[in-house]
């Protein structure tokens, strides 16, 4: 839900691009790679693949720059560049 937040924000309102997309769930997908970045909880997930999948664990890695929502540019990789993988592995990999 943060990241609909944080991208309906940034990229949305301040970039103007909601108004492209015209909608948020469009603009999400089109920020991510598409449809399998969709964001969903582990039950929706499991859900819609149980009958195609046996489901043995769930565990979910994110991305450093998910946690600097702000568009990419220098400012961006510097940030990056300068914040340990260790303290963003901690905040973005989930069970």
């Amino acid at each position: 839900m943060g990241y609909y937040i944080a991208s309906g924000f940034i990229q949305g309102i301040i970039l103007g691009k909601l108004f492209k997309y015209g909608s948020l769930k469009n603009l999400v997908q089109n920020l991510t790679d598409g449809f399998t970045a969709r964001h969903y909880s582990i039950k929706e997930w499991k859900d819609g693949v149980k009958d195609l999948f046996e489901i043995n664990y769930v565990k979910i890695f994110g991305s450093k720059s998910e946690l600097f929502p702000i568009p990419a540019g220098r400012l961006k990789n510097k940030i990056m560049d300068i914040t340990p993988n260790s303290i963003t592995r901690f905040l973005t990999n989930t069970s």
